[in-house]
């Protein structure tokens, strides 16, 4: 019995070794653009010519320094902030209050609208990058503030959309209706 129960485990361990295996890779394929960056950082720039891919020998803070002695880095940095956090709150709200719409409201062409929504997804972003980037020249916002919030709101607007769309629909109705009970308004 026991000797069944040792060749069972050693066979389901043989039979899981495949699924192991890929998950390594996929493991090391993530870490290791973090690794690269790190090691990077590390090196001067004779080190990383001479060897792009390894550890740096010996580790200098060169690099660091001179970012830092730029006074860029805190400038960038908030400029990152910046973007990011006013590109998802915007993003957000617009996906929910879409989302939100397509679900629970009956309007003419809705069903066409989430069509067309489903329809952006459907188009690689490489395609849509130079009518985005002559439209957003044609506003004048080019390289400005608003110009790239407006891009990276854009992008990932349509699965917002659908995203919420689907939940909401998940929903009870009971929900809704328990709202507008309750003193929410029927708009």
């Amino acid at each position: 019995r026991e000797r069944a129960r040792r060749r069972r485990r050693i066979l389901g361990a043989v039979r899981l070794a495949p699924a192991w295996a890929l998950l390594m890779v996929l493991a090391v394929s993530t870490i290791y653009p973090l690794i690269f960056v790190a090691f990077t950082a590390f090196k001067t720039v004779s080190q990383f010519g001479s060897d792009a891919l390894g550890a740096p020998s010996p580790p200098t803070l060169e690099n660091l320094q001179e970012v830092t002695a730029r006074g860029l880095l805190t400038t960038n940095a908030l400029n990152s902030a910046l973007i990011s956090v006013s590109g998802v709150v915007i993003t957000v709200t617009v996906s929910v209050m879409a989302g939100f719409a397509l679900a629970q409201l009956h309007f003419p062409f809705r069903r066409g609208l989430l069509i067309g929504v489903t329809g952006l997804l459907i188009q690689p972003v490489a395609l849509l990058m130079i009518p985005i980037v002559l439209t957003v020249n044609t506003l004048g916002l080019l390289a400005t503030f608003v110009g790239i919030v407006l891009v990276y709101c854009g992008l990932p607007t349509p699965f917002g959309h659908l995203l919420i769309c689907s939940y909401m629909r998940s929903q009870p109705r009971d929900t809704l209706d328990a709202a507008r009970s309750d003193g929410a308004p029927n708009r």
